[in-house]
């Protein structure tokens, strides 16, 4: 078996290459969120409730209250956030990690759990666990952007002429490249062009070596244009984010927020009805697999289009997204075969697909 998986390459894209001219090609559902719930969705068949995560951080409760220093500094970043974020700004550029954005009112409450199946094992069976591949990973080759998906093809086609019969290459560049440049943009044309090559040369190469065997173009979701931002104005809440009464977290698309007081709860969910966006609803949450209070006891999702800036996970506004509603036809991904594939497809029936091959 042959995967070929492109981060953020769009069904309304891949279905004008002409290397998949001869293949079934059909649009794929992803769930709700981002890349580190999606590719376990695809590789592993795993929702959020199941995965025990969505997005990358995960809520948890905190075991003390903050001291006295840090309710000081808690205090002081609220009243002036925009300093306290050329900080967060300044440490992120010094310790080259991720600091990130997290209001220090907010500290320990949010720990890093989401893992990518790509690069890192996880609590749960993957494909990878059941089929030895042959692997070439861009995520985990060290280049520029736009330098990571020439290095592995090169590699993944060195594995195939050496007739490797279970390969699975991942190509990233295209994800970092739309959130740089936008949909619209000639190195975004050029990358297109280049994936179509390369995607039809590695097929065409692996074919002589297994004409029998199954071959996918995979895709997590497609992508879109953001020319707007909004942000939630949370400082307004100060006194009850530092009476333990609201905890928010919200990220490009996505405000997730935990309310013990429902007179805070309502106030809210005004402020966010006045926001370009929606509840997910408990019908939605159920149907995606997104029921745990952990990741929010209310979830707002933007509208296509629009993203938050500032937010507690980047400093800049990007020119498109990924994540929007899932029915919305910019996002969804792609299936590619040389076996067929029904129709109407979501991420989370790809593994089975793929087992099943």
């Amino acid at each position: 078996m042959l995967i070929i998986f492109v981060d953020a390459l769009p069904y309304l894209v891949a279905k004008k290459f002409t290397s998949l001219a001869k293949c079934s090609v059909r649009p794929l559902t992803p769930g709700y969120g981002y890349s580190v719930n999606l590719h376990a969705e695809l590789f592993a068949g795993v929702t959020p409730d199941d995965a025990g995560y969505f997005g990358e951080l995960l809520y948890s409760q905190r075991g003390d209250k903050l001291n006295h220093f840090w309710l000081f500094l808690a205090k002081l970043e609220l009243r002036f956030p925009r300093p306290a974020r050329l900080v967060r700004l300044f440490l992120n550029i010094l310790t080259r990690r991720k600091v990130g954005y997290i209001p220090i009112a907010f500290k320990g409450l949010f720990a890093k759990k989401g893992v990518y199946p790509l690069v890192h094992p996880t609590e749960f069976q993957s494909i990878f666990d059941k089929i030895n591949f042959s692997s070439h990973i861009a995520d985990s080759v060290r280049a520029p952007l736009g330098a990571k998906d020439k290095i592995v093809f090169l590699s993944a086609l060195n594995a195939v002429r050496k007739g490797q019969k279970d390969v699975f290459i991942s190509m990233c560049d295209l994800d970092g490249m739309y959130h740089e440049y936008g949909e619209e943009h000639d190195k975004i044309d050029k990358k297109l062009d280049w994936l179509n090559d390369k995607i039809g040369l590695l097929w065409s190469e692996y074919n002589k070596f297994n004409p029998q065997e199954p071959v996918f173009l995979l895709s997590d979701h497609g992508i879109s244009n953001a020319p707007k931002h909004v942000t939630f104005n949370y400082q307004k809440y100060t006194k009850e984010i530092l009476a333990g009464e609201l905890i928010v977290f919200f990220d490009s698309l996505y405000l997730a927020f935990w309310a013990n007081n429902e007179d805070v709860r309502v106030k809210v969910l005004n402020d966010l009805s006045h926001l370009p966006g929606k509840l997910l609803l408990c019908e939605q949450r159920i149907a995606r697999g997104l029921t745990d209070l952990r990741f929010g006891e209310h979830i707002f999702l933007l509208n296509e289009g629009y993203g938050f800036c500032p937010n507690f996970f980047g400093f800049r506004p990007l020119k498109s997204y990924h994540g929007y509603d899932p029915e919305l036809p910019k996002s969804k991904g792609v299936i590619a075969s040389n076996i067929d594939v029904k129709s109407e497809i979501r991420n989370l029936d790809v593994y089975e697909i793929l087992l099943n091959s």
